[in-house]
């Protein structure tokens, strides 16, 4: 697909005047905001009333807060006028070219994106496309690779209507799937050709998250997860929060001492029990993901090993770190010695497998165990 179109000035002064205001309703815009402001005065008021400031310095603290105050009010609100300025200020530090401003060529194709522009001519892999956002009369494609970042802008005037917006949308996306699954393709290890067991199922993001939340949560019913370390550390909160509520302690520097103990022996329970583990289990489906929102997966046993891989990963996982395996009707859950685990869903195609598996991997934990 190809798309010829020119950007105005005015269409450019819109889209920043969008973005500020975008940055100016983030949270972190909201939060500055107060605090150069609200918070800011707050305090010099309080400090006035309260008497920590006096005499002569008074005024000058409650004209400097004010004009802090205000000045970041008129800032917030002078929108237009930025606008104007950061354009003027791109052009004269060369950031925008005169050649931006005639007309340019996107074509898809090939899993990427060409854009020429006067005699500029540059290429971007559709692997590192993050999203599209309609701004005003403007369509801007994130692309970011590693820490860089670049932005494309195209006028919604490019296109004929919404029908071939969403068409080249549907397209940009698609490429990008292409082109991560090619790329990983080309480094992703073999499966055993004859495994004694097999088990494939298909994963979207948010199935993986959720069962990788259940599954940490579910390692405290096996004995995956007690040994004695994990003893140790009840006992060990146990006896200090007990010589906190008896008043042991003499002064409070032990008893916060004692405390900051208990949530470092805690720490793990706390994460796995609380809200913060589904984003422990966020970064963890982004990463195997790889930037894809499904993949196909398998789990293969050998004699040997336990293969674990997808679209976008290949692990070869020794037998003798299985140290408990759980079974459910929707899932099982293969507890390994590292603290890591492999959750494999269960359907009505892989049922059969999935039971097989368990009750191999089952007998391997039980020998591990015992050694």
């Amino acid at each position: 697909m190809e798309l010829s179109f020119c950007i105005t000035e005015e269409e450019y002064l819109q889209l920043l005047e969008l973005l500020l205001k975008k940055r100016r309703k983030s949270p972190v815009g909201i939060i500055t905001l107060l605090l150069m402001t609200v918070v800011q005065f707050g305090f010099a008021l309080w400090s006035v009333a309260t008497g920590y400031i006096s005499g002569s310095l008074v005024w000058a603290v409650l004209a400097m807060s004010g004009l802090i105050a205000l000045s970041q009010l008129l800032y917030q609100l002078c929108i237009p006028r930025r606008a104007r300025h950061r354009l003027a200020r791109d052009k004269a530090a060369g950031r925008i070219s005169a050649d931006f401003w005639s007309r340019q060529l996107l074509k898809l194709k090939d899993d990427s994106l060409e854009l020429r522009c006067g005699k500029s001519r540059l290429s971007y892999d559709c692997a590192y496309f993050v999203k599209a956002e309609e701004l005003g009369r403007m369509l801007l494609l994130e692309m970011k690779k590693e820490n860089t970042a670049h932005q494309l802008l195209i006028p919604l005037s490019a296109f004929s209507g919404e029908e071939e917006k969403q068409r080249f949308l549907e397209q940009l996306h698609s490429s990008r799937e292409s082109s991560i699954r090619a790329g990983y393709a080309k480094n992703k290890g073999r499966r055993p050709e004859a495994p004694e067991c097999s088990v494939t199922f298909h994963y979207d993001r948010k199935s993986f998250q959720n069962d990788t939340v259940r599954c940490a949560r579910r390692a405290y019913l096996t004995r995956a997860a007690w040994n004695l370390s994990t003893v140790a550390k009840i006992a060990g909160t146990a006896f200090l929060l007990y010589h906190v509520f008896a008043g042991s302690f003499a002064s409070n520097a032990f008893t916060v001492f004692a405390l900051l103990v208990c949530f470092l022996l805690c720490y793990p329970f706390i994460i796995t029990f609380t809200p913060l583990v589904r984003l422990i289990a966020a970064k963890n489906g982004r990463s195997l993901f790889g930037g894809l929102e499904e993949i196909d997966c398998a789990v293969d046993l050998t004699e040997d090993a336990l293969y674990y891989s997808g679209d976008t990963f290949f692990n070869a996982i020794r037998l003798t770190a299985v140290c408990a395996v759980e079974k459910h009707k929707k899932w099982v859950f293969v507890y390994l010695k590292d603290g890591t685990s492999v959750t494999v869903p269960i359907t009505e195609e892989n049922a059969n497998a999935a039971s097989r598996l368990y009750l191999q991997l089952d007998s391997i934990a039980g020998q591990n165990h015992g050694r």
